[in-house]
């Protein structure tokens, strides 16, 4: 009961930001999927870089 309350509120929420984008649901949702998609890409690329071994050691020395 409670988990379908809160499913009904993200879909409700999802409609209304579909509809502010001008698209549909299912497009907004796809949206949602690339941009997590590209989130995960560049946290693995950062993950793996130079960058995020320097910053590891500059929160060691401190």
């Amino acid at each position: 009961m409670f988990g379908n309350s809160i499913i009904k509120m993200v879909e409700d929420v999802e409609m209304v930001r579909a509809r502010d984008l001008g698209m549909s649901v299912e497009e907004y949702r796809t949206m949602l999927r690339e941009k997590d998609k590209q989130r995960k890409a560049d946290e693995e690329h950062y993950l793996n870089s130079e960058l995020y071994v320097l910053d590891m050691k500059k929160k060691k020395d401190n």
